[in-house]
């Protein structure tokens, strides 16, 4: 689970320098639409402090919209939360990529 967040993994965008994460993405499909998102962690990986389970539906793939929702939560949770969050999701449940 840790190599998920690392370089290859299929959520490096969610690493964070210093903390070690252990994560798992998902992308839950609907049969109609845009696909379910998914993601959940742990962090420092070896002696968990939080878990977190993200999901947010018909936006797609779980590292591309669920994966930044986390490690927003993760950056405020250990008090590194100085950076914009990289996806916003409106009314309607809509999601899309700032920047």
């Amino acid at each position: 689970m840790r190599r998920v967040v690392q370089p290859g993994g299929t959520a490096p965008n969610v690493a964070i320098p210093g903390l070690d994460i252990a994560a798992k993405t998902g992308t839950a499909q609907t049969g109609r639409g845009k696909d379910n998102a998914v993601f959940i962690c742990f962090a420092p990986a070896d002696h968990p402090k939080i878990a977190i389970a993200v999901l947010i539906e018909k936006v797609g793939h779980g590292n591309e919209f669920a994966g930044p929702v986390a490690r927003q939560i993760l950056l405020q949770y250990f008090g590194h939360n100085t950076e914009k969050p990289k996806v916003q999701v409106h009314a309607g449940h809509k999601a899309r990529k700032s920047g």
